[in-house]
């Protein structure tokens, strides 16, 4: 696991890049799709786990994005941006769809 984060401006870029088998861009393409479905972060799919899960519902806590592609070794690319400063009114955080 390869982990890369920068800081361009207000945004930060944090990119995991595994070197595990290469990824089919069927696969790849099943990762965005699910990842875009109402509620997604709370549903599981095989070898999906809870932890890209998790790694969603954190992100839109925080005015992010997240995004799936092949790396450079052929195995998948998570990259995560969001504002280096997300100001609330409130110490509460909600979530909804």
């Amino acid at each position: 696991m390869l982990v890369t984060a920068r800081q361009s401006g207000n945004l930060i870029s944090i990119d995991f890049e595994d070197s595990g088998p290469e990824i089919s861009y069927q696969q790849l393409e099943a990762i965005r799709l699910r990842s875009k479905k109402k509620n997604s972060f709370v549903h599981t799919s095989e070898n999906m786990g809870i932890g890209l899960n998790i790694v969603e519902a954190i992100v839109c806590l925080n005015a992010g994005t997240i995004s799936y592609d092949k790396n450079r070794f052929g195995g998948l690319l998570v990259r995560i941006e969001f504002p280096a400063a997300v100001q609330r009114e409130s110490n509460e955080i909600s979530y909804s769809e």
